[in-house]
C-alpha cells in the first residue's frame, strides 16, 4: 500500500501516489512499461492538470509505504520522500493524523473512510444441539412443569371420581404416558370415561399439545433448512481473544495507531504486532492471501477491502470473505505537501470546488461501484430462525392455564354434586 510522487509546476512537478485499483492503477502496455495512471486521485490530478497546465513525473517509493516516523526520529515512506524534497506532492490516500501533520501539510481532505477487519468467512453454527433451538430455555421450562404436573392433576380427579365406577384402578403413570403420547402427536389409550372434568382438561392438553408441536416442528425445520452463520469475530474488541493473528500495512497511520497506543485494545493489537512483525505486511495481497488461509484478520480501510470482496465475487462467483460489523478510526484522506508549499492553496481551491461539485461521489461510484457483491461481506448476527419465546407462545400457555383452571372448577362441582368430596381430602 505504498504511494507516488509526483512534481507539479507550470513546467514539471514530482508527485508520490498509491497503487491501489481503487484510488491508484497504474497503466502499463504490452512490454511492461507504464503508460499512465488512473484512479480517484489521478482524476482529481488530471482536472487540476487542465486548470493549471503542469506536467508531472512519478517516482515509487522504494520501502512501498505511505510514511511513518522511525526510532530515530525520522521518516520513512512517501513523507520521508517529501521531507528529503524529492516530491512536491505525495499522492494518494492519505490518512490525515496529527504526528504527520507535524511534518507535512495536507490538502483539504477528499474522502472520508473508516477502517474495518476483513475476516474469513462466517462458519454454520453448531447443530448438536439444534433440537433445543427452537424454544428458548423459559418455554422449555413452562412446558415440563406443566407436563409434569397435569399428570398428577388427572391422576388425582379420576382418582376421586373413581368410586362411582367398576374397573381397574388408575395409574399415575399411565397419565404420564397420556400427556406424552399427545405432545408428540402418538395415538394410543385415552382417558378413562370417568366424570367431565378429566375429560375436558384432557381435551385443553390436546388442543393446547396442537399448538406446541406445530411451532417446535416450523421453527426447527427452518433452523436445519436455513442454518445461522456467526462471524468469528463481531468487533475489534473480540479480535485478541480469538483463535486469529492480524495483520496491518506497514507505513500507515494504521500501523502507527496500534503501535504507538498506550492503552486499551489498541495496544494488545499493536503489542501483538511488535511481538510479530511478519505480521507488519508489505501490500494489501498479501493481507488478503492471509485472510484466505483461514487464520488472519486484515486491518484496512472499508472502501478498499469492499473493492476486494467484490473482485473476488466477480472472480469465482463465491463469498470468501466477510467483515466485522465494527468500523473505527474514521479519517480524513488527502494528499500531503512539504511545510509551506506554494501548491497548497491552489489545490485546496479547486479540490473543495470538484467536491462541491458532486464530482468526489462520481468519481467513487465510477472506480468502487456497488454490486450484488455487497451483502458477501456483511454478516448479521439476527440471521437464520428465531428460537420462540414465552411472548411467541403466550397465547398457548393461556389456553392451557385457563383450562386447567375450569377443568379444576368442574371437578369441584363433580365432586360437591356427588357428595363426594370427602373420599379426596
Amino acid at each position: 500500500m505504498a504511494e507516488k510522487a509526483v512534481n507539479i509546476s507550470r513546467g514539471n512537478q514530482r508527485f508520490h501516489g498509491e497503487k491501489r485499483s481503487t484510488y491508484v492503477t497504474v497503466e502499463r502496455d504490452v512490454n511492461g512499461n507504464i503508460i499512465g495512471y488512473k484512479g480517484y486521485c489521478y482524476e482529481i490530478i488530471h482536472a487540476l492538470q487542465k486548470l493549471y497546465n503542469f506536467t508531472y513525473e512519478v517516482e515509487i517509493p522504494g520501502d512501498n509505504t505511505y510514511g511513518r516516523e522511525t526510532l530515530n526520529g525520522s521518516w520513512n515512506g512517501m513523507i520521508g520522500l517529501i521531507l528529503e524534497n524529492r516530491a512536491d506532492i505525495a499522492v494518494g490516500v492519505f490518512s490525515v493524523t496529527h504526528s504527520r501533520s507535524q511534518v507535512v501539510d495536507f490538502s483539504v481532505g477528499f474522502l472520508e473512510e473508516p477502517a474495518t477487519i476483513l475476516i474469513p468467512p462466517p462458519a454454520q453454527e453448531s447443530r448438536l444441539l439444534v433440537y433445543a433451538k427452537p424454544f428458548q430455555l423459559q418455554v422449555w421450562v413452562t412446558l415440563m412443569v406443566f407436563a409434569s404436573v397435569l399428570p398428577a392433576f388427572l391422576w388425582y380427579f379420576l382418582k376421586c371420581l373413581w368410586i362411582h365406577h367398576q374397573g381397574k384402578y388408575p395409574i399415575l403413570g399411565e397419565n404420564y404416558a397420556f400427556v406424552l403420547r399427545v405432545l408428540i402427536d402418538q395415538s394410543g389409550q385415552g382417558l378413562p370415561p370417568v366424570g367431565f372434568s378429566p375429560r375436558f382438561l384432557g381435551i385443553v392438553w390436546c388442543v393446547s399439545a396442537v399448538v406446541f408441536a406445530s411451532a417446535y416442528v416450523g421453527v426447527l425445520v427452518s433452523f436445519l433448512r436455513f442454518p445461522k452463520l456467526s462471524p468469528i469475530i463481531s468487533n475489534l474488541e473480540e479480535l485478541p481473544r480469538s483463535q486469529l493473528k492480524w495483520a496491518v500495512v506497514r507505513g500507515t497511520a494504521l500501523e502507527s495507531l496500534f503501535i504507538e497506543a498506550t492503552s486499551g485494545v489498541y495496544k494488545a493489537i499493536g503489542d501483538g504486532l511488535l511481538a510479530h512483525p511478519e505480521d507488519r505486511i508489505f501490500s494489501g495481497t498479501d493481507g488478503i492471501q492471509r485472510v484466505l488461509s483461514g487464520s488472519y484478520g486484515y486491518i484496512e480501510e472499508r472502501s478498499y477491502l469492499k473493492a476486494i470482496t467484490e473482485q473476488d465475487h466477480a472472480k469465482t462467483g463465491k463469498c470468501r470473505f466477510s467483515f466485522v460489523n465494527q468500523e473505527f478510526f474514521k479519517v480524513n484522506f488527502a494528499f500531503a505537501f512539504p511545510k509551506a508549499s506554494p501548491l497548497k492553496p491552489l489545490f485546496d481551491k479547486k479540490i473543495l470546488q470538484m467536491i462541491e461539485a458532486g464530482l468526489g461521489e462520481y468519481w467513487k461510484n465510477l472506480y468502487c461501484p456497488s454490486s450484488g457483491a455487497d451483502e458477501c461481506g456483511i454478516v448479521k448476527q439476527s440471521d437464520g430462525a428465531k428460537s420462540l419465546t414465552l411472548v411467541d407462545l403466550q397465547g398457548a400457555f393461556l389456553i392451557l392455564a385457563i383450562g386447567s383452571g375450569l377443568a379444576f372448577l368442574l371437578f369441584l362441582a363433580e365432586n360437591f354434586t356427588s357428595l363426594s368430596l370427602s373420599v379426596c381430602v
